[in-house]
């Protein structure tokens, strides 16, 4: 028996060719698929970082506010509104404000929603007593005046669920204003009442008012308003009077007075139509009887007739008094809904007067507030024009001591100069004549030495001769 080897064993083995190009094909698919896969695990990581930066700005731009609403009662804050309507902030200005509820409660509320929860709040914590009446300042601030008095209506709109209670008063203000208050710590709402204050008392500083409520505020108004002050020029006082007054919003919510306006209004109508049925009522049942009595004279006897036609006269008479009963009903409900229409005419009349009134008040506040800005950069101009020309006319003084130093010092140089040039002279004369002298003396010794040598040669010479003559002899 023959005994293969493994290895020859394992060459032997001869795989099906349908196995392996299906083996083949399943590895390619899977490295494909994992390739695939890798790509998009590297696109997505790639992706991440715009995607988080999306939801990251999405999220920035949501919780941007863009207008405020400040409220003031004695609770102090200021609500700050996104693009979309909606409430994504809240600044507390005193510790009354934050124990009157959190940020979370308004959180994501519109405007209107917001303000009604504000007032539930305050309602159920004391600060709107039934017994007297408590003042509430609105104040509004957008980028565009329009949205200022739209957002302002809204806020004001369901304050009337608290009648004869509260007094509101409802304003817009500008940006810059609204900065300044800011840098205050202070609701612009409340600031711009403490403005108008300063405008009367001009001892009045932030500091007397910024802790005490609307109420206060707005008492301390009426009697800075009131003929009993007199600190202050008359023609301001009615001004302010006349702001404080168109800023008001009248809420008017005493049913018991609407029900005497509506019926005193159906009344008449009332009364005139019952006449007229009554009136209608009678004559159909005249004319019917009297009918009926032609009936019977013509007939003689025949007082069956007679029966019958007061029978049928007596079932119109019935019908016309149920079809005047019908008319008379039909009558009172047109009455009624003539009086509900009329007073639903007169409400929304009513609102559109204090619309226009809060319109014009806040056009007027804004132009008062321009005017005020115009003249405090017109007075700031005039500063800084008196500040350059004051500057310019020292910048000239200093020049014209400094030119004058300047003649002055190139004076005293000359004079130096001058005498020291006048020393140089007489130093320089001084010195020609001592070499002229020193010359003279060289000269005069020359001289006098050529004199003594003459006299030494002559000498020598007669010596010598004398020397010679001897020699002679």
């Amino acid at each position: 028996m023959k005994i293969m080897s493994v290895k020859s064993a394992l060459e032997s083995i001869k795989p099906d060719e349908k196995l392996v190009y299906n083996t083949e094909k399943l590895l390619r698919s899977r490295i494909g698929r994992k390739k695939f896969s890798l790509s998009k695990l590297v696109a997505a990581a790639a992706c991440l970082p715009i995607v988080l930066g999306v939801l990251f700005l999405s999220f920035y731009v949501y919780n941007l506010p863009v207008s405020y609403i400040s409220f003031d009662v004695n609770p102090s804050f200021e609500l700050g509104i996104n693009r979309f309507d909606r409430v994504v902030d809240v600044n507390y200005y005193n510790n009354d404000a934050k124990s009157l509820m959190s940020k979370k409660e308004v959180y994501l509320h519109k405007p209107a929603e917001a303000i009604d929860v504000i007032m539930a709040e305050l309602d159920k914590k004391g600060y709107l007593p039934i017994d007297k009446s408590t003042t509430i300042a609105i104040a509004v601030n957008c980028k565009q005046p329009s949205d200022s008095n739209k957002l302002l209506g809204e806020c004001t709109k369901n304050l009337s669920k608290y009648p004869e209670r509260i007094n509101v008063i409802g304003y817009t203000v500008t940006g810059q204003f609204r900065e300044e208050a800011d840098s205050l710590s202070i609701s612009f709402g409340k600031l711009k009442l403490i403005k108008i204050i300063q405008q009367l008392d001009k001892a009045a500083t932030v500091k007397d008012f910024e802790g005490q409520s609307i109420t206060s505020i707005t008492d301390y108004l009426s009697y800075l308003t009131s003929d009993e002050y007199t600190g202050a020029d008359e023609n301001i006082k009615n001004s302010v009077k006349s702001y404080i007054d168109s800023i008001k919003t009248k809420v008017d919510t005493d049913s018991k007075t609407n029900t005497e306006k509506q019926t005193a209004i159906a009344e008449p109508v009332k009364t005139a139509v019952e006449t007229e049925v009554k009136a209608e009522v009678q004559t159909e049942v005249k004319a019917e009887v009297k009918t009926g009595a032609a009936n019977e004279t013509g007939a003689g006897n025949v007082t069956t007739d007679a029966a019958a036609a007061k029978a049928t006269a007596e079932e119109e008479a019935a019908k016309a008094t149920t079809d005047a009963a019908a008319a008379k009903a039909a009558a009172e409900e047109e009455a009624t809904k003539a009086t509900t229409d009329a007073a639903a005419a007169k409400a929304a009349a009513e609102e559109e007067a204090a619309k226009a009134t809060t319109d014009a008040a806040a056009a007027k506040a804004a132009a008062e507030e321009e005017a005020a800005k115009a003249t405090t950069d017109a007075a700031a101009a005039k500063a800084a024009a008196e500040e350059e020309a004051a500057k310019a006319a020292t910048d000239a003084a200093a020049a014209k001591a400094a030119a004058e130093e300047e003649a002055a010092k190139a004076a005293t140089d000359a004079a130096a100069a001058k005498a020291a040039a006048e020393e140089e002279a007489a130093k320089a004369a001084t010195d020609a004549a001592a070499a002229q002298a020193a010359a003279e003396e060289e000269a005069a010794k020359a001289a006098t030495d050529a004199a003594a040598a003459q006299a030494a040669a002559e000498e020598e010479k007669a010596r010598a001769e004398n020397e010679a003559a001897e020699a002679g002899t």
